[in-house]
């Protein structure tokens, strides 16, 4: 096993401690919006969870014969995998703006994150490669830039942070720690394992918060 499969499967074993304590936390607590902050997570253990399986038994066979650019089925898993994939940084974005800054905005970034999903599979097999690894890196910084001004953003008297925005800003730093991994390397795709270890000491974070923390006074209010 090399150090890509081991940081992989550790990394999804702590997205699943993560998850299973900020829901536990969140039905102990009757806490909701720390239980949006589990569903967020569970919803991305299993994109996780399909992209590797699409990889594993319909990409990586594919590229073993040679038959790239992808055609027909195998490029639609192809595709399936790139959406999946966005669903990191466009979930914390709208979990961001749902709890820190309470807009009405799920909807809109999840028509952005389709639109993009679709204009990726329009531009391949051109939009593929380093081209596909340059465009990655701007969704990234676009989506760590929306999740700030979320977390800038003004807030009521009435506004108490909670564990859950707590978790939140953990989630927004990982976005920030994956930039400065993967992202700034020549190739975002080998050095993909380094993304999976950087979210490793978040995920730990997210759980402690939920479960033993204590926030402070992190949000100003207005």
């Amino acid at each position: 096993m090399g150090a890509a499969d081991l940081a992989m499967l550790v990394a999804f074993g702590l997205l699943t401690v993560a998850g299973v304590a900020c829901r536990l936390a969140a039905n102990d607590r009757g806490d909701g919006p720390l239980l949006d902050v589990a569903r967020l997570l569970e919803v991305l253990l299993g994109a996780d969870l399909v992209r590797w399986a699409l990889s594993l038994a319909v990409l990586e066979p594919a590229r073993a014969l040679g038959r790239t650019p992808f055609e027909g089925a195998t490029r639609w898993a192809f595709h399936a995998t790139q959406a999946l994939f966005l669903a990191w940084s466009f979930g914390v974005v709208v979990l961001a703006w749902r709890l820190l800054a309470r807009g009405p905005f799920a909807r809109v970034f999840a028509g952005v994150w389709a639109a993009i999903a679709a204009l990726l599979a329009a531009g391949y097999p051109e939009l593929r490669g380093a081209a596909l690894g340059d465009l990655y890196r701007w969704i990234q910084l676009a989506a760590i830039g929306l999740a700030l001004l979320a977390v800038a953003a003004p807030r009521p008297r009435t506004f108490r942070a909670g564990r859950a925005h707590l978790c939140t800003c953990f989630l927004i730093a990982g976005l920030g720690a994956e930039l400065a991994g993967p992202y700034l390397a020549k190739n975002v795709f080998t050095a993909w394992w380094v993304a999976q270890a950087t979210w490793m000491p978040v995920l730990v974070a997210v759980a402690l918060a939920a479960t033993w923390s204590r926030p402070w006074g992190l949000f100003r209010t207005s």
